[in-house]
């Protein structure tokens, strides 16, 4: 979808103004995340269990891709 948009500033309004590089970054980000977090769900590995595989902060975002992603599983 970004492809489509002509924009080069993006403002959410609860960040600073990102670029188009800065998106892209976030994306690739999240999408590693998500391989890396179904990689867990395929070992059987609980929630609890991948939590401990990240950083505390990153505790809220790893529950919602999980929840995410064993809805479709």
């Amino acid at each position: 979808m970004l492809e489509t948009l002509k924009a080069e500033k993006f403002y959410s309004g609860h960040s600073e103004p990102l670029d188009r590089e800065m998106i892209l970054a976030h994306i690739n980000e999240m999408k590693e995340l998500q391989k890396k977090i179904a990689g867990f769900m395929d070992k059987k590995n609980t929630l609890e269990e991948i939590r401990k595989e990240f950083s505390k902060d990153q505790s809220n975002i790893i529950e919602t891709i999980y929840n995410e992603i064993a809805a479709v599983r």
